[in-house]
């Protein structure tokens, strides 16, 4: 099962990489809770679905978002149809400017038609500088 999250977070954040927001809200059950600095949120239609990524892309616009991956994975199953996820992400950006960390939580569920986000629990700590060792 582990396999099949991490393959869902990555293709997931390849539509970050590519900033398509009809990609990206594919991935997305809806109804969707999020949650943000402790203020919970339902997107209960798919146009506030949508307009809760596009908000979410403007921020990745203004870090000069270049391309993604995750550092880290946690994935608890809560029985076949549903897991708990906690990835720290990061965004490489461009002009060589550091790299950004963040961890995200996310409650997954798959309704039959493969896993889709039902609640995301954003950015509970604030995004940190990440430089890149080239030294071996």
């Amino acid at each position: 099962m582990a396999a099949s999250h991490r393959q869902f977070f990555e293709d997931y954040a390849k539509t970050y990489d590519a900033f398509d927001i009809k990609r990206m809200i594919t991935y997305a059950h809806c109804p969707m809770i999020t949650v943000q600095q402790g203020e919970p949120k339902v997107h209960a239609t798919p146009e506030e679905v949508e307009g809760f990524f596009s908000q979410l892309l403007v921020w990745f616009r203004g870090i000069e978002h270049e391309h993604a991956s995750i550092s880290h994975l946690d994935v608890q199953p809560l029985g076949e149809k549903s897991a708990f996820a906690k990835v720290v992400w990061r965004s490489h950006r461009k002009g060589g400017k550091p790299d950004l960390e963040w961890p995200t939580a996310y409650h997954l569920v798959n309704p039959g038609s493969g896993w889709k986000i039902l609640a995301i629990i954003l950015r509970y700590e604030p995004a940190q500088e990440v430089r890149v060792s080239t030294d071996l």
